[in-house]
């Protein structure tokens, strides 16, 4: 058995980085801006195209909801990495599923954060999906190499976010049904005693 295989979910959504690009405007928090300032040309049109460059990075799942959070769009340097991240992602989901089936309310499990993990699943989900990924037969994947963008659905400018409708049609492959129902369902109503 390897190290890699011993790993949990959780300690991967937290160690194991993936080359993503994010444009110079989002590696920066407002309150970095404030308090340091930014650089300009005094050129606004240069200034906005620089500010919207894409620096590559190798980011932690982690690192890629705290950026979704404050409204950043993310690319993926290679979309081989979607199957990996949704695979991790949907593990860590599991994980806490089970959890909260076997000791509800006492699993106390971080909502807000299980929150961005399942949208940000949502939006891998369309991006594995039409890529041919099949979790039962990884072998048969069929990424094409090139960049892949999913971004917060928070975000007020760029590109629309990836979206996923029940009445689309019907995809070979993952059909994504949101963890948050089950696991609160999980949690709710069930009394223990103490």
């Amino acid at each position: 058995m390897s190290l890699v295989e011993t790993h949990s979910a959780a300690y991967k959504i937290f160690h194991y980085p993936f080359r993503c690009l994010i444009p110079n405007i989002d590696l920066v928090s407002d309150e970095e801006i404030e308090f340091f300032g930014s650089y300009t040309t005094g050129d606004v049109d240069r200034d906005y195209f620089m500010a919207s460059l894409p620096q590559q990075r190798l980011i932690t799942i982690n690192d890629m909801v705290e950026y979704r959070k404050r409204g950043a769009v993310l690319q993926l340097a290679n979309v081989n990495d979607a199957p990996r991240i949704y695979e991790i992602v949907k593990d860590h989901m599991d994980d806490w599923l089970n959890k909260t089936q076997r000791i509800g309310d006492s699993a106390n499990p971080p909502m807000d954060d299980l929150v961005q993990l399942d949208e940000l699943l949502r939006d891998l989900s369309p991006l594995v999906r039409l890529n041919g990924h099949d979790p039962k037969r990884p072998e048969k994947a069929k990424v094409d190499m090139g960049i892949a963008e999913f971004m917060s659905t928070q975000s007020l400018t760029g590109p629309a976010p990836i979206e996923f409708r029940e009445d689309d049609e019907p995809h070979e492959g993952i059909q994504y049904t949101s963890y948050i129902p089950s696991i609160e369902g999980n949690c709710s109503g069930i009394k223990r005693w103490k």
